[in-house]
C-alpha cells in the first residue's frame, strides 16, 4: 500500500514534517470564537443581548430603577414643599428665615463664580454679575438675620452688635427695605438678574429662589398668605353660634381666629412704631368679632389717633398680647383648643420694635 510511512528506525527524521505536528512558528489563529482571550466572552454577551428573554429582563430592571428614582424624587420634593410650607405658614417671620437662607446661598454661589478667574477673561459681564450677587447676598442675609437668636450663639453672638448696627444703617439709608413690599421688589430684581445668565446652573437656581422670595413678600405685603390655612395647630372642630357661645361642631371659629392672627401679624410687619399702639385695639376687635375677623381692624383709626384709641400709649402688640387675647377668649367660654391655637399663632410672629 503506497503512502506516507512513519519512520520507527530511530534515524534522522524525514525532511518533510507531518502537517499539523510541527513545532515551528505558530500557525494561523483559528477563526472560531474559542481562540482569543476575550473573543468568546464578547460573542457570548452579544448572543445573550440578542435573546428576547434577556432583553425583556433588562427592560424590566431599567423600568424598576426609573420608578424607584421617580418615587425618591417625588418623596424628596414633597418633603421640601412641606418644609417650605411650614415657613410660609409662619408669616413674615418664616419668610424672613427663607430669605436669610437664600441670601447665604446667593453669596456662596457668587463667590464660587469669582474664584473662576479665567471666567473674568472669557465672560467679563458674567464675572461682574457674580460680584453683584455676592454684594446683594451679603445685604440680604445681614438684613434678614435674627439678632436675638445670634446673641444666644457662643461664637457668632460676638458679631450681633455689628449686625444690629448694620441693620439700623440700612433701615435709615434704604427705608424701603424695612417693608415687605420693598424687600419683595429687591428680591425680584436680584432673581431676574440672575436667571438671565444661564438655564440650568447654580446662578439660575439662586435667581429662581430670589424670585420666589420676592413674590411671597409682595403677596404678604398685600395681606395674602399663600398658606391660607394653618394646618395641624388645632385638632378640634369649633364654631361660633349666633348667641356668642361655642360648640365643637366644625372648624369655622378656628379658621376665623387664625385669619385674624395672621392679618394682625402681616399688619405688624408693615407698621411703624406709632402704629403699633393702634393695633392693640385691632387685636381685640379681631379676637372678639370672630365672625368677620378682617373687618375688625380694617376700620382702624388713623396713625395720628392711634394712641388715643388704646388704653396705654406704650402698649405694643407682641406675643404677650396674643396671650391676653387668649385669656379674653377663655373668659368667653372658648374651648382650650382655640386658646392653644392662639398661643401657637402668637409664637410664630416676630415683632421688631
Amino acid at each position: 500500500m503506497s503512502g506516507a510511512k512513519v519512520d520507527l528506525s530511530g534515524g534522522a527524521q524525514s525532511s518533510s514534517a507531518p502537517t499539523g505536528f510541527g513545532g515551528g512558528g505558530p500557525g494561523a489563529a483559528p477563526s472560531s470564537g474559542y481562540g482569543g482571550g476575550g473573543g468568546f466572552a464578547q460573542q457570548a454577551a452579544e448572543a445573550a443581548l440578542q435573546d428576547p428573554t434577556v432583553q425583556q429582563q433588562l427592560k424590566e430592571a431599567a423600568y424598576t430603577k426609573a420608578q424607584e428614582g421617580l418615587e425618591a424624587a417625588r418623596v424628596a420634593g414633597a418633603m421640601a414643599a412641606e418644609e417650605l410650607g411650614k415657613y410660609i405658614e409662619e408669616g413674615p417671620a418664616g419668610i424672613s428665615v427663607l430669605c436669610f437662607l437664600g441670601g447665604l446661598a446667593t453669596t456662596i454661589i457668587g463667590i464660587l463664580g469669582l474664584l473662576n478667574f479665567g471666567y473674568g477673561l472669557t465672560s467679563p459681564f458674567a464675572y461682574v454679575l457674580n460680584a453683584y450677587l455676592v454684594a446683594f447676598g451679603i445685604v440680604t442675609f445681614l438684613l434678614e438675620a435674627d439678632v436675638e437668636s445670634m446673641r444666644k450663639l457662643k461664637f457668632i453672638g460676638r458679631f450681633s452688635p455689628w449686625v444690629e448696627g448694620y441693620q439700623m444703617e440700612v433701615f435709615n439709608r434704604a427705608n424701603f427695605l424695612t417693608e415687605l413690599r420693598g424687600r419683595g421688589f429687591f428680591y425680584l430684581f436680584i432673581g431676574t438678574l440672575a436667571v438671565t445668565q444661564c438655564f440650568v446652573c447654580l446662578t439660575f437656581v439662586a435667581g429662581l429662589w430670589n424670585m420666589l422670595m420676592g413674590i411671597l413678600c409682595l403677596l404678604m405685603s398685600f395681606g395674602i398668605n399663600p398658606a391660607s390655612h394653618l394646618q395641624g395647630l388645632v385638632k378640634g372642630r369649633i364654631i361660633v353660634d349666633n348667641s356668642g357661645g361655642f360648640s365643637p361642631d366644625n372648624s369655622e371659629f378656628v379658621e376665623a381666629v387664625s385669619a385674624a392672627a395672621k392679618s394682625i401679624g402681616l399688619a405688624l410687619d408693615q407698621a411703624g412704631a406709632k402704629q403699633r399702639t393702634a393695633l392693640g385695639q385691632g387685636a381685640s376687635r379681631a379676637a372678639n368679632a370672630v365672625e368677620a375677623p378682617e373687618a375688625a381692624w380694617h376700620d382702624m383709626p388713623p396713625r395720628s389717633a392711634g394712641s388715643a384709641h388704646c388704653g396705654s400709649p406704650t402698649r405694643d402688640l407682641s406675643v404677650e398680647t396674643f396671650w391676653d387675647i387668649a385669656v379674653e377668649l377663655e373668659d368667653s367660654n372658648t374651648p382650650h383648643e382655640a386658646m392653644a391655637a392662639m398661643r401657637e399663632i402668637g409664637k410664630t410672629f416676630r415683632v421688631q420694635t
